[in-house]
């Protein structure tokens, strides 16, 4: 396997790992060879490499182009793609330089890189013996994105494949290439008829939540602290713990460093408090608005309009790693319905705000995530809005989402029983005693537990 870099990393392999053989670009002359990265003709780089950020755009770009047909010869997702085609569109429209054309010319194009350096963005070739006849973009940890013939679609695969039990074999080449400048062209809307997406500005590639939590994993310690801490929020919910649940921290999440120094003030307090409160660090990463406003770190993490959403997704998966890292549990609140496959597994509380839980969307989603959820009450005040998601999320559905790898999948829930209530105000405070005991009397009458949290952000 070649390793290209544009930095352009190529890898060569043999043609029969992953049946890779016939990508539909041109055969190479049988005289082609894999030069190693030592060889004294491979080209001198006389430009400059692509940048982090571009190398990362590219590979997030080629992400969104998975399950895009395959076609011999096409080169853009409305008509599908080959292998090389499929490489010079993205390459095209994310830095503005188009690639060669075939699969033996890509294995000439780039510098050399060892195999050690393979990064997010870079090429990969692959091919029988000196022959290179497939290629495709790394996306890292050990995966890329090519358009094989056999197999319909863009795939997403992994790249340390085995034959027959031999490792992969591996030789790095590379040649120049012509720096190029970010390319702020959208991938396809793929419309159809004149009347599809009629007011869609543009289409931007999603990482996808699998990439990012492969970029970004949780270790043993991150896990164990939330499978331990959702179990006793369980348990305090049930009635097994006579603690109660302290969900604190900013309203909302700006500053990493500022998120960082209020949590190791707060675990100080949590280690103190934690006989009678079970501490959870409020970390919220989006913003409800009632009109229009800013939507929060994940949506616009630069806070300028820019909304580097990709951006967004990995500096909040970061910061909940490094809280956690801290011994502190995390609580967050469900807003945008795909978030959720991007961090919910660090998650060991959720919420669903007074805007969305009388949405069937949100309540089916509560029924399916792994954490507690408390549900607001309404805007008004009205607490039944709240008694009646409860209920909702408590049942099994079925609904349409996004998978970890990105695709579109039909969804089947369990139900969620640790649900509870928060009484956040609405037209006047909620907090009293009467109101507690009003909401209390409402959920034992539709047959939930009697029990509420107060949100003193609100109440």
């Amino acid at each position: 396997m070649r390793v290209v870099s544009h930095r352009l990393a190529l890898a060569a392999c043999t043609a029969a790992l992953l049946a890779l053989a016939g990508c539909g670009t041109s055969r190479p002359p049988s005289s082609s060879s894999f030069p190693s990265s030592s060889s004294s003709s491979a080209p001198v780089r006389t430009t400059p490499p692509l940048t982090a950020e571009q190398a990362h755009d590219i590979a997030i770009h080629a992400l969104g182009l998975v399950g895009t047909p395959y076609r011999y010869g096409g080169n853009t997702p409305d008509s599908g793609f080959d292998c090389s085609g499929l490489i010079g569109y993205v390459y095209r429209n994310q830095v503005g330089t188009p690639p060669p054309r075939t699969v033996a010319q890509l294995n000439s194009w780039g510098y050399p890189i060892d195999g050690s350096e393979l990064r997010a963005g870079d090429l990969v070739v692959f091919g029988t013996g000196r022959q290179p006849n497939h290629a495709g973009i790394y996306v890292g940890e050990g995966r890329f994105v090519h358009a094989p013939s056999t197999g319909g679609t863009v795939r997403l695969d992994q790249l340390q494949s085995r034959q027959q039990g031999s490792p992969l074999r591996r030789a790095t080449i590379g040649a120049t290439m012509t720096h190029a400048h970010r390319s702020a062209t959208p991938i396809s809307t793929h419309d159809t008829t004149r009347v599809d997406d009629t007011r869609i500005k543009a289409v931007r590639p999603l990482i996808t939540p699998a990439l990012l939590q492969e970029w970004l994993p949780a270790p043993d310690a991150a896990q164990t602290l939330v499978e331990t801490s959702r179990t006793a929020i369980s348990r305090v919910l049930h009635g097994q713990d006579d603690r109660l649940v302290v969900v604190v921290g900013p309203c909302s999440i700006h500053d990493h460093g500022q998120a960082m120094e209020y949590g190791r003030q707060l675990k100080v307090q949590a280690d103190a408090l934690q006989q009678d409160l079970l501490i959870v660090m409020r970390v919220y990463f989006e913003k409800p608005r009632t009109t229009v406003g800013w939507k929060g770190y994940i949506n616009d993490p630069h806070l300028d309009g820019s909304f580097a959403i990709n951006e967004g997704l990995e500096l909040a998966r970061q910061l909940l790693l490094d809280v956690l890292a801290l011994g502190l549990p995390v609580g967050t609140e469900f807003l945008d319905l795909l978030s959720p496959q991007f961090i919910s597994d660090l998650v060991s509380w959720g919420a669903i705000g007074a805007r969305t839980t009388e949405s069937q969307s949100h309540r089916q989603l509560a029924s399916g995530l792994s954490c507690p959820v408390g549900f607001k009450n309404g805007t008004d005040g009205g607490v039944k809005v709240a008694s009646d998601a409860i209920q909702a999320a408590q049942a099994s559905h079925a609904f349409m989402g996004m998978t970890k790898m990105g695709q579109a999948a039909i969804f089947e829930t369990r139900g969620n029983q640790d649900c509870h209530v928060i009484l956040r105000g609405g037209k006047q405070p909620n907090y009293q005693k009467a109101d507690v005991d009003a909401a209390c009397t409402m959920l034992q009458a539709a047959g939930l537990r009697e029990q509420v949290m107060i949100d003193v952000s609100h109440a």
